[in-house]
């Protein structure tokens, strides 16, 4: 699921979810992949906040929030 919004705070907040299978944040950079570090370093590159939360077998959810 896809959602955008925009906080009380009066910020963008975009929303991304899935029910897959997600993963261990923590353990994502030691295998070679570094996707997690380079969407925080562009979330600061715009003045914005990444939270990401993810279980393994229970999905994932990105959350960008940003001033407008």
């Amino acid at each position: 699921d896809v959602s955008l919004k925009k906080d009380p705070a009066g910020q963008l907040v975009a929303c991304i979810t899935d029910n897959g299978r997600g993963f261990a944040p923590a353990n994502e950079s030691t295998d070679g992949h570094y996707g997690l570090q380079i969407m925080q370093k562009r979330a600061l590159e715009i003045g914005g906040e990444l939270q990401i939360q993810s279980k393994e077998q229970q999905g994932t959810m990105v959350d960008l929030k940003f001033a407008i």
